[in-house]
């Protein structure tokens, strides 16, 4: 082995790689005879290097190195692995807790988006059925306003006939008085239309009238039944 082409090995690796002045001591373990044992000086380099460097070298077993020492150095070594292995059991453990942090987070946002959609949809439907109670109370005002004035126009409606019925028979026994006028019979026309007159307003007139009067009051009454039951049906609904 030439020891100048060693030397010029590790001055080049030196300005090459820029490696620290230390490297260069190991060139002592090979150039060096007689005054030092080649393993004390090979041990002394090795503690001059990095630490990076020793724990790289380490992991192989020198055949010089005796027993106890090797075994220091694997318990050292297994010792390091294990605190390797807590600090990246550590590190997935709080990877996992981020994860399940995050996940509770973007679950209670789903929920609080899922509820602001709901509220909305709930006030919507109470709208809605609002304005179909609304509406139907429209529809039973409307129903029970057109009852009321067909009521009232059958009533008007009677009432007309029963007024054209008198009316017709006053003509007829008007005309039948003049017919007779200056006649023998002129008095008794006369007597038989007061008569007549006499007796339509004592029992036809009342009779219609009491017939349409409870008609009327019948359909009033049932009338207001209705409008009752629906003011029942509105309220209990409410």
């Amino acid at each position: 082995m030439d020891p100048l082409a060693d030397i010029r090995k590790w001055r080049h690796l030196h300005e090459m790689l820029e490696q620290d002045l230390k490297y260069c001591k190991s060139i002592k373990a090979f150039i060096v005879s007689g005054r030092l044992v080649p393993a004390n000086d090979v041990l002394a380099t090795l503690y001059s290097l990095p630490d990076k460097v020793v724990d790289t070298v380490g992991i192989t077993s020198l055949p010089f190195e005796d027993s106890i020492f090797e075994r220091r150095r694997k318990l050292d070594f297994l010792h390091m692995q294990e605190e390797l292995m807590k600090e990246e059991n550590k590190r997935r453990k709080r990877e996992k807790e981020e994860q399940a942090k995050m996940k509770e987070i973007k679950a209670s946002e789903e929920d609080l988006a899922l509820k602001e959609m709901i509220i909305p949809t709930a006030k919507e439907a109470r709208e809605q059925a609002r304005a179909r109670t609304l509406e139907k109370e429209e529809k039973i005002c409307e129903i029970s306003c057109a009852l009321a004035v067909l009521a009232s126009a059958s009533s008007v409606s009677r009432e007309r006939e029963a007024f054209l019925r008198l009316v017709n028979l006053e003509i007829e026994l008007y005309n039948g008085m003049v017919e007779k006028e200056g006649t023998d019979g002129e008095k008794d026309a006369l007597k038989a239309y007061k008569v007549a007159h006499d007796e339509s307003d004592s029992t036809s007139v009342e009779a219609e009238g009491d017939e349409v009067s409870s008609a009327l009051i019948d359909k009033v009454d049932a009338m207001l039944q209705n409008l009752e039951t629906e003011i029942d049906y509105i309220c209990a609904y409410w």
